[in-house]
């Protein structure tokens, strides 16, 4: 009943010849640009990645390259390097998880 009560208050001052007059501001608004400090971190990480992608196995190395930066399908990939789809997976499942531990690390200054 409160909740009822309350928009029909609001629903009649929006009506009103008062709200006529009003302006909506944004007080809550920020600017969609990062900041520098963001723009800093964003390379630090990205240049992290790239070390730990050339520090991988060559195999996921290349399966990471093609699907994740190139964007080739599984199947497109298995076939390229004569391997089953569910070998692709499995390659890059493991590739992730390896470079997402190590950036784990790299974040936490190497304290876990």
């Amino acid at each position: 009943m409160a909740l009822t009560m309350t928009k029909n208050y609001c629903l009649d001052q929006l009506k009103s010849k008062r709200a006529q007059n009003l302006r909506i501001v944004h007080s809550n608004y920020s600017d969609r640009e990062a900041s520098v400090q963001q723009k800093v971190e964003d390379k630090d990480s990205w240049n992290w990645v790239e070390k730990i992608i050339n520090d991988l196995p060559e195999q996921q190395k290349l399966i990471v390259q093609l699907r994740d930066i190139e964007e080739l399908e599984f199947e497109e990939i298995a076939s390229i390097l004569d391997l089953t789809e569910v070998t692709v997976r499995v390659t890059l499942s493991r590739a992730r998880k390896t470079i997402r531990e190590k950036m784990l690390i790299t974040h936490n200054y190497g304290i876990r």
